[in-house]
């Protein structure tokens, strides 16, 4: 439709003539229809500037079909096909200078990360004979490369070796057995209701694998909101334990966080353990009192951290749930 509009023009007094008439009405009509005062103004000039645009199109298409050879040809071909396909030409040239600019990121990054510079390269050219153009495992073992900041062959193996079987269990997450824990790919979207998704599930200090979320701010603050956090914490293959944490940083805001607190704290229960909302008042959640309630093969720990120092009156509230020993 576009191509067929755009096909025809006027003669140039025409041109001259119209085109700023029809600019400035429709700069009128964007600054009416930004502030309620002048909606009146609005309402008028949108009926004529749609008039106009009829009126174009319909002698646009009048000019084009009452000489349909001149419209078919080979020249409306080029004309029409040769802006898509340098289009379509112009998508490989884009997809390599984004693989050639995230390459470049995370390799100006190995210098600090890899004190060896020979391992450094090595770690490099392994990079991109390993992953080529899968962007995604790339990022991942670059954040596995600062977290661990390998100094051996066998360590800067272990990274890739990770990073592999991490994305391939995220693709096709195992089966854990309930008495084993959770799988860490289900386990990180237990909250995905509440706003709260566990990111990239990672090893931390010695064999120690953990997640968390980004922060839920609940209100607003003068510098720092509250706000929830979820973690997860366990093995490689499965995680043994869940963590919801509250930080009050608005105590005067307090109310309203405990109870979304619980509220998403009733969630994680019922996702985790199954717990319905009718089996929960046993824990006596709502009433936020520290205490360490064992069920089945689980202990759930509800906590109250009174902060010393910092935001006065600031304080935090955690609810975790772990696999006994």
């Amino acid at each position: 439709m576009t191509f067929i509009v755009e096909m025809q023009s006027f003669s140039l007094p025409v041109e001259l003539a119209v085109v700023p008439v029809v600019a400035i009405l429709s700069i009128l009509h964007g600054f009416a229809e930004a502030d309620s005062k002048f909606e009146i103004v609005s309402k008028t000039l949108f009926p004529i500037l749609a008039a106009i645009g009829a009126w174009y199109f319909i002698y646009s298409v009048y000019i084009t079909f009452s000489d349909v050879p001149k419209f078919v040809s080979l020249d409306t071909l080029r004309e029409f096909g040769i802006p898509i396909l340098l289009s379509l030409a112009f998508f490989p040239f884009l997809y390599a200078f984004l693989l050639v600019v995230t390459y470049e990121n995370a390799f100006a990054r190995l210098q600090w990360q890899i004190a060896d510079e020979k391992l450094g390269r090595r770690a490099k050219w392994e990079a991109f004979f390993r992953f080529g153009p899968r962007l995604y495992l790339l990022r991942k073992w670059s954040a596995n490369v600062a977290r661990s900041r390998p100094q051996s062959m066998g360590e800067l193996r272990r990274s890739f070796n990770e990073t592999v079987s991490s994305a391939k269990a995220e693709a096709s997450p195992p089966f854990v057995k309930p008495s084993e824990g959770w799988s860490p790919y289900r386990a990180r979207d237990f909250l995905k209701s509440a706003g709260l998704i566990a990111g990239d599930y990672h090893r931390g200090l010695e064999e120690d694998w953990w997640a968390s979320s980004p922060y839920l701010e609940l209100g607003d603050g003068p510098t720092l909101a509250n706000n929830l956090a979820y973690y997860l914490e366990g093995s490689e293959r499965v995680v043994t334990s869940l963590k919801l944490c509250l930080n009050v940083n608005v105590p005067t805001e307090r109310k309203v966080a405990e109870m979304r607190f619980v509220e998403v704290g009733r969630l994680l229960l019922e996702t985790a353990l199954g717990l319905p909302a009718a089996e929960q008042p046993i824990l006596a959640l709502s009433s936020l009192e520290t205490q360490d309630i064992s069920i089945d093969i689980w202990t759930i720990h509800l906590g109250y951290d009174e902060w010393s120092g910092g935001i006065e009156d600031g304080f935090g509230r955690v609810l975790k749930i772990r696999l006994n020993d």
